[in-house]
């Protein structure tokens, strides 16, 4: 099932980091939290994965890769709420 769950997370993250890309406002937290519990998730399998004799390389790389997504995510989160803010502004002078 541990697998499933990266899969998910990594579903969650990929969909709204296409709107977070784009600084939609909507796409910041789901993000954020796709990331974190990918993480969370990945590190999760290479411990229990160590623990039974399965250590391979390609689940420490990934869990890091997760973890280093996680961290940007978390760092341009800010930025990206500012952008949105100024998008929200930008359309609603256009309203008017």
């Amino acid at each position: 099932y541990w697998v499933y769950s990266i899969g998910v997370c990594g579903a969650v993250a990929l969909v709204s980091g296409a709107g977070y890309t784009q600084a939609r406002g909507w796409s910041v937290l789901p993000t954020l939290i796709g990331c974190i519990l990918g993480a969370l998730a990945s590190w999760s399998w290479a411990v229990y994965a160590f623990m039974n004799g399965g250590f391979n390389l390609i689940n420490i790389v990934g869990a890091g890769a997760a973890t280093g997504a996680a961290l940007l995510t978390g760092i341009s989160m800010s930025m990206a709420l500012r952008i949105a803010r100024a998008r929200a502004a930008l359309f609603a002078d256009l309203d008017d």
